[in-house]
């Protein structure tokens, strides 16, 4: 069930790399590149909310405060031009990845690595959004 829903959650990812490889234009009056960006700065958000809601139930501060800055430099990533925004995003997400295989038993095993397989999609897709 897991893989299924995060498969969903990377068709965004997946169809704004296409429209910008294949030069689609603009879906109700927006880019590719936009489109990349505002989802991709919810679902880093969402990645910060699963590391909150870990972290509380362990009571660990430093982990609480670094699953902050998912939704800062998501937040962030919005406020600024589309290609800086995207190297936000992209950053933040390979920092996700890291810290998802950096730190065993923070969270279940089959979680990180379906987190990982989403995070080289999404990472492989941002860049193809930038570069196009």
């Amino acid at each position: 069930m897991a893989m299924a829903l995060m498969a969903l959650g990377a068709l965004p990812f997946i169809a704004s790399a296409m429209m910008a490889f294949f030069n689609f234009g603009d879906v109700r009056g927006f880019q590719a590149d936009q489109i990349a960006v505002a989802y991709g700065a919810i679902i880093l958000s969402f990645l910060g909310g699963i590391r909150w809601g870990n972290a509380i139930s362990k009571d660990a501060a430093v982990t609480l405060f670094m699953s902050v800055l998912p939704s800062l430099a998501g937040f962030g990533a919005l406020l600024i031009n589309t290609y800086n925004g995207t190297m936000i995003l992209l950053a933040g997400f390979i920092c996700q990845a890291i810290w998802d295989f950096a730190a065993p038993g923070a969270l279940p095993d089959w979680f990180v690595r379906l987190r990982i397989v989403i995070s080289a999609i999404v990472i492989v897709c941002l860049t193809i959004t930038l570069l196009f």
